[in-house]
């Protein structure tokens, strides 16, 4: 399967997926066994996404993961207090 077919039905499979991990429970203890009990759905979910942020790092071209990193370290700055302003 090519990098775009894989990262199409990654991508749908996560979009599935959302709902199922990111559901909202009124206590962390009724999220705790929601989450034990979906424990490979929740796995799934978060090996899905560094398979799809990986796929689309390698789809990148040189310069889109210069900008990107470029990017990444601003926000980085910027969360920091950093700015030098």
């Amino acid at each position: 399967m090519d990098s775009n077919n894989q990262l199409k039905v990654l991508t749908e499979r996560n979009e599935f997926l959302k709902p199922i991990v990111f559901k909202v429970f009124k206590t962390d203890k009724e999220l705790d066994l929601y989450e034990k009990k979906n424990k490979k759905l929740f796995d799934e979910y978060y090996d899905n996404q560094e398979k799809i942020d990986k796929i689309k790092w390698d789809l990148m071209t040189p310069k889109q993961q210069a900008e990107h990193e470029e990017k990444i370290k601003l926000f980085k700055i910027k969360r920091e207090g950093n700015l030098g302003i």
